[in-house]
């Protein structure tokens, strides 16, 4: 680490003092007000507002442009929403009114509108999953706390009236940000309205009379719209650092923060190395703001992924840990590959929270839900930093009061400080993998693992590029079924239903065990899948995440759901 320690002791106080926390948070306050749902008309207004405040702000070194796709360009494992003008939801439920003046998160993004002001009852959907439970739904409101495109699509095939969707780990009085991503066609088709409500409403709603109002308009896609920067050569390779652009106003930390947080990085790197603070860098660095999975799929689908080496992914990072948020973690690139943007992350992290007396720093194996892994998924290394659990995740309750301007200004620091140093030394990566692999072991001896401890041990270091160790442990695996087609990752549940929603009925039940079930086998599990037979996919999982959250039948039954629903085949 003699390189990492000369280059990161030398610049990181500068970086520190270049870094404006008052600006990075007048930067997400104008922010905010955006209603960044995805095929709606303000998230191109608010790709703008990020091409005009770098441009505005930046030295000339800093390049800049603003580019847009069409939905037809995203991948079919993914899906693209329709296009989508919303104006206006009112709900009133018993005595309780709701509008979307007051919480923009009312209406479910892609909902079709309703016919008029209509009125019902309710019928609660305790188990989302079984279809029988939607038979009485005819004529009434469906609730329920399922995946909403799932929902939505089994209740409009029991003649539902409309469609009432809440949370249950969400704050009582949230209202959540839910949406279906139906493409166009479908809005067309399934044609009843959805709404999403708090969840101290659910309690006794069947005995209540409902109303609902709800103005928008289907129409075809305006655009998904990115913001590409870079300091450098426009034809040269380097690391890329993004931060999706989207969800709903105000969505202060997600991903308001990690949003400003990458545009006070990128202004910061171009002006420390226009002012000769910092050498011009090895290797072109860039940074990218797009819509959440549509626009990383597409980007690193591209052109531009040959130019990239590694990503750097900023995701939620402006809320200070508390004893209701969770801590800032530098979430590890998949064991699929080496990563240096991992070690070249963890190390400034570790850096500049000592600097900054912050103690709520961890590190954690690979974990999915956002733009990283789109990059693993095309074979780029990438690494999250991300704070989690947050309270008020996919809510209204997402606004500026929860933000810390010294969570933003360590989360830009550590930002800048790891990808200016990726693009100048070759990283290395065995301090980190060494620190990642006891992180893993305490991981399964925590859960009274000492199995999957052993295995780790046995499996991960030849992974890592470390010392094997001489483990003597045998675990019997099923599956000897090796993948030979499969896209590179799928979205999640939704994009099973879209092919055969009895399938998908189905993969939730196994989805459903485990909080991190779609991390397990629908991120990890395909990205170990090259060139494997299952059963050796079945040991690395295992490895990696141990008995608690990886079973040997529910990665085999999953898989065979996945070859039924023509997404794979063996």
């Amino acid at each position: 680490m003699i390189k990492e320690i000369e280059v990161m002791g030398n610049i990181y106080n500068k970086i520190l003092k270049y870094t404006n926390d008052y600006r990075v948070y007048r930067i997400l306050s104008s922010y905010t007000k955006f209603n960044r749902i995805q095929g709606g008309i303000e998230i191109l207004e608010a790709a703008k507002y990020i091409e005009k405040t770098l441009i505005e702000n930046s030295s000339e070194n800093l390049n800049v442009e603003m580019l847009k796709f069409g939905g037809t360009s995203v991948p079919d494992w993914i899906g693209a929403p329709t296009g989508w003008i919303h104006r206006f939801t009112w709900v009133k439920i018993g005595d309780v009114e709701l509008n979307s003046k007051q919480h923009p998160t009312l209406p479910v993004a892609h909902s079709p509108p309703s016919d008029g002001k209509i009125v019902g009852k309710a019928v609660v959907i305790n188990n989302w999953n079984d279809p029988n439970e939607y038979k009485n739904a005819k004529g009434k409101f469906v609730v329920s706390d399922g995946i909403s495109y799932i929902v939505y699509r089994l209740a409009y095939e029991n003649n539902a009236l409309g469609v009432l969707l809440y949370s249950k780990n969400s704050p009582p009085n949230a209202v959540p940000y839910k949406s279906l991503f139906l493409s166009r066609e479908e809005a067309n088709k399934f044609t009843i309205p959805a709404v999403s409500i708090p969840n101290y409403l659910v309690n006794g709603i069947e005995n209540k009379e409902i109303s609902l109002y709800l103005d928008a308009d289907i129409k075809k896609d305006p655009g998904f719209p990115y913001v590409l920067a870079w300091i450098g050569d426009k034809n040269s390779k380097g690391p890329i650092l993004m931060a999706h652009m989207c969800h709903p106003s105000p969505g202060a930390n997600d991903n308001g923060s990690g949003t400003a947080s990458l545009i006070e990085t990128a202004l910061v790197l171009s002006e420390m190395i226009q002012k000769n603070e910092l050498n011009p860098p090895n290797e072109t660095i860039r940074f990218i703001w797009f819509p959440e999975y549509t626009g990383s799929s597409v980007v690193f689908g591209s052109w531009l992924s040959n130019l990239v080496t590694e990503a750097i992914n900023l995701d939620m990072v402006g809320v200070y840990p508390s004893d209701k948020d969770g801590p800032l973690k530098v979430i590890s690139n998949s064991i699929s590959n080496i990563s240096k943007s991992s070690a070249s992350m963890y190390y400034s992290a570790k850096l500049i929270s000592k600097k900054l007396n912050f103690n709520g720093l961890v590190l954690t194996p690979y974990d999915g839900g956002s733009d990283h892994d789109v990059a693993i998924a095309y074979g780029i290394p990438s690494v999250m930093l991300n704070q989690w659990p947050d309270y008020a995740y996919h809510t209204d309750l997402d606004d500026l009061n929860r933000i810390s301007r010294e969570m933003l200004k360590l989360s830009s620091s550590i930002a800048s400080l790891s990808s200016y140093v990726l693009a100048k030394i070759d990283v290395d990566t065995s301090t980190f993998y060494n620190d990642l692999l006891n992180q893993i072991l305490l991981n399964h001896l925590s859960n009274d693992d000492i199995e999957s401890a052993k295995l780790a041990l046995k499996l991960l270091p030849e992974l890592f590029n470390l010392q094997n160790n001489n483990i003597d442990i045998n675990i019997e695996a099923k599956g000897d079924n090796i993948i030979k087609n499969k896209p590179p990752m799928i979205e999640g549940l939704r994009t099973i239903a879209k092919h055969n929603i009895d399938l998908a009925l189905k993969a939730a039940d196994i989805i459903n065990k485990n909080p991190i079930g779609t991390t397990v086998y629908f991120r990890e599990a395909f990205f170990l899948s090259k060139d494997r037979p299952l059963k050796e996919v079945y040991l690395l999982l295992l490895a990696e995440y141990g008995k608690k959250y990886v079973n040997n039948d529910d990665l085999i039954n999953l898989f065979d759901i996945l070859s039924d629903s023509k997404i794979i085949s063996y």
